[in-house]
């Protein structure tokens, strides 16, 4: 997400873990509807992230050393950098979760199999 579209690095993770839950519930996209929904539907987003994330720093060589081990299909090169701040929310055998930003963008970034 573009940093111009949110004031704070936070703002753009709120937001950013808004449209997850959106997506993982096939939910439509609808402005009123988000609107109307905001509360409940960050609830619980930041419910289950409070409730089990690790929340640890973790450098920009190291999340793509990361990413790579775990041959994760997602674009990520241009994002994380070595001057990009990265927080590591999830780190598990199945689910790796990764929010970052450098100069030009705020990202989440989630890997997860069922295998």
């Amino acid at each position: 997400m573009n940093r111009g579209y949110v004031n704070t690095n936070i703002e753009g993770f709120i937001l950013l873990l808004e449209r997850l839950e959106y997506i993982e519930e096939e939910w439509e996209w609808d402005k009123t509807l988000v609107e109307h929904n905001r509360i409940n539907v960050l609830y619980k987003a930041v419910y289950y992230v409070m409730k089990n994330g690790l929340f640890e720093e973790i450098s920009g060589t190291t999340a793509v050393k990361k990413m790579n081990e775990m041959n994760a299909d997602i674009e990520f090169e241009h994002e994380i950098a070595n001057d990009s701040n990265n927080v590591v929310i999830f780190d598990d055998w199945n689910l790796f979760q990764l929010l970052g930003h450098n100069e030009e963008i705020v990202y989440l970034y989630i890997w997860y199999t069922t295998a």
